[in-house]
């Protein structure tokens, strides 16, 4: 299955739902990236899905920030 990120604009940053949450059946709320095709993207722990995790990035200029 192919699925299309290239070229797709963030729409919204938000916090889980609590459907969201528990079917991951994370203990933990998490940050959501809803690209404008639908899509969503977050961050986990591992590639199993084992738990939510943490987004980082840097600013042009270096500085470090987390999602």
């Amino acid at each position: 299955m192919e699925v299309k990120l290239v070229g797709q604009r963030i729409k919204n940053i938000r916090t889980s739902t609590n459907a969201e949450r528990i079917r991951e059946n994370w203990e933990e709320h998490f940050q959501v990236i809803v690209l404008e095709n639908g899509n969503k993207l977050y961050p986990s722990q591992d590639y199993e899905g084992n738990g939510s995790g943490a987004l980082f990035g840097k600013t042009k200029s270096g500085k470090t920030f987390a999602l």
